[in-house]
């Protein structure tokens, strides 16, 4: 037997009450002693280990930080490359555009004469290639015009005039210039609104003359022969708004928001009408914004679409009053 062991028997067997009772605590205190000692070893080891693998996603932490902040770096200086590539852009477009004005301008003075026989008369055939070019191009200074109106308003330069105006008349007006239009095509071109309404909103004039003839041009453009648009005002309690129906080609959902971007067409639209700068809705959008309102369209494909432009009342009093 081993002495140890012996001499604890031997004692706890011969010894007094008071002796083994000492012995007994002291055996159980060694053990918890033991105990104690092996749970801090475990504990340190695990320690050790959890530090270690702190170090190691510390260290993964760093690494990610860097790696953003690298990559970061790359994003701004590619927005930076893409700001300045748009600034050339707008700047080529502009000088572009201005250039184009002015030859196109003389050839449709020179038309013009032609086609109002200064210079004699025409046969039939002269008439109808004259007249061909003509539009031709009154199509391209409209885009000419569309590329200097983008270009000036990215460049904060469009100045806008806010002043009361009769909104009403001005509506008035869009509706009458598509009459003939509409008439030649038999598209019933509808206007209404409440036979009580007294509306005279801060507004830039010539700005929502634009946006509402755009809108009223393009519901014929993609509106087959015998159709329908409808020219609806009507005004809230702080707002207003036009809207402008159509019974045409309509637009997909997943392309209403992009029609609005600059330069965007739909192939459908292409097909109806292929003559188009797809700026004249990004300009519109912009005119109403501009106003603090928006321009927004609900439309089913083969159904047709609803454009409505809302703004407020008051907008351009409060700009006009600042200045």
């Amino acid at each position: 037997m081993d002495p140890i062991k012996k001499f604890i028997v031997d004692f706890l067997a011969n010894g007094n009450w008071h002796s083994r009772y000492l012995i007994l605590f002291m055996v159980l205190a060694l053990a918890l002693f033991i105990f104690q000692v092996g749970v801090f070893l475990r504990s340190n080891s695990n320690l050790r280990k959890i530090r270690n693998e702190q170090k190691d996603q510390i260290a993964q932490l760093n690494e990610t930080s860097h790696r953003l902040v690298r990559r970061d770096m790359e994003l701004s200086q590619a927005l930076e490359d893409l700001r300045l590539m748009d600034e050339a852009k707008s700047h080529f477009i502009a000088v572009a555009a201005h250039q184009l004005r002015t030859p196109l301008s003389g050839i449709k003075w020179t038309l013009d004469l032609i086609l109002k026989n200064n210079f004699g008369e025409l046969t039939l055939k002269q008439r109808e290639y004259l007249q061909s070019a003509f539009e031709t191009q009154e199509r391209l200074i409209t885009l000419v015009n569309d590329l200097l109106d983008v270009s000036t308003m990215e460049q904060g330069g469009w100045d806008f005039i806010f002043k009361p105006e009769d909104i009403i008349s001005l509506v008035s007006e869009s509706v009458k210039n598509f009459e003939m239009e509409a008439d030649s095509r038999n598209i019933k071109l509808n206007y209404s609104y409440p036979q009580d309404l007294k509306l005279n909103p801060v507004i830039d004039w010539a700005k929502i003359k634009i946006v509402v003839d755009n809108l009223i041009s393009n519901a014929l453009k993609y509106t087959s022969n015998g159709g329908n648009v409808d020219v609806a005002l009507k005004a809230g309690e702080k707002n207003f708004e036009i809207s402008i129906s159509d019974s045409g080609i309509g637009i997909p959902p997943e392309q209403q928001e992009e029609i609005f971007s600059k330069f965007h067409r739909l192939p459908s639209a292409i097909k109806m009408s292929p003559n188009g700068s797809g700026l004249g809705l990004f300009i519109a959008r912009s005119i109403a914004l501009r106003h603090g309102g928006e321009l927004g369209v609900k439309s089913e494909v083969g159904q047709g679409s609803n454009f409505t432009l809302v703004l407020p009342k008051k907008f351009g009093q409060a700009l006009a009053e600042a200045k």
